[in-house]
């Protein structure tokens, strides 16, 4: 598999030939660029909202072994809190679902064939002929006033409720789809939570 990525043009550096990869061994890196995407557009709204930021370190403060940073010590991974005690944090769930929802993948079709041998509904469409190709584009999706009030503002609140029978962040929850659905779903996506 080396020589396949390896194969190609190479760069004279410091007198060394050096290979050039190839596209397909930079796509281990793009669940890195999603999520560098993410985490910066996440670092951009606290910034922008000084009150969600002191909510946010507030309840990072409330976990039984937070982290704290110091600078004079070298950090290590024993000092991070256990990542069961962060998935359990609502605000910090919410700050990242409401991230999710406003800058996930760029915009683009979710394609999908109605099935064979039957009329599909889809949407406002009714009576679909077997065959047909359709898509959602999440990107529009996530911004719908249908499923989200002020879809175009950044508010995690959105995502909190004080009881779980909220039918309105069920229905915010089953329309996220920041790593597409069905048979399509990301095959990267459990990770990428598991790194939140």
């Amino acid at each position: 598999m080396d020589e396949i990525l390896h194969a190609g043009p190479t760069a004279d550096v410091n007198g060394t030939q050096v290979p050039f990869k190839r596209p397909l061994s930079n796509i281990k890196y793009s669940p890195l660029i999603f999520l560098a995407m993410v985490l910066t557009y996440l670092l951009y709204q606290l910034s922008r909202h000084p009150a969600h930021q002191d909510e946010l370190h507030r309840e990072l403060l409330s976990i039984a072994s937070p982290f704290h940073l110091d600078l004079d010590q070298k950090p290590s991974l024993h000092e991070l809190p256990p990542a069961r005690d962060l998935q359990r944090l609502p605000f910090l769930n919410a700050i990242i679902q409401e991230g999710l929802r406003l800058r996930n993948t760029p915009p683009g079709m979710d394609p999908r064939v109605t099935p064979k041998h039957r009329l599909s509904d889809v949407g406002p469409y009714k009576n679909l002929p077997p065959g047909i190709r359709v898509g959602a584009y999440v990107h529009l999706i996530h911004r719908s006033s249908e499923y989200f009030d002020d879809p175009l503002v950044w508010d995690p609140y959105r995502w909190l409720t004080k009881d779980c029978q909220d039918q309105s962040t069920g229905r915010k929850r089953r329309v996220l789809l920041a790593f597409s659905g069905g048979s399509r779903t990301c095959i990267g996506q459990h990770l990428a939570v598991e790194c939140k």
